[in-house]
């Protein structure tokens, strides 16, 4: 188990690696208008992580 400090900026940074697969794939799928809110979310998450990796 990693301690929060150095868990939580990965996780925001696999969040981050996953939205920019999404971004090449979904589009191929026909879910080219999901990408605003997979966007938001991405970075409402990744802002999240690192603040709490923050205040740790």
């Amino acid at each position: 188990m990693m301690p929060p400090y150095a868990g939580l900026p990965l996780l925001g940074l696999v969040h981050v690696g996953s939205y920019l697969v999404d971004r090449k794939t979904w589009p191929a799928q026909g879910l080219a208008e999901w990408m605003t809110l997979r966007f938001r979310f991405t970075a409402l998450t990744t802002f999240c992580c690192l603040m709490g990796a923050a205040a740790t």
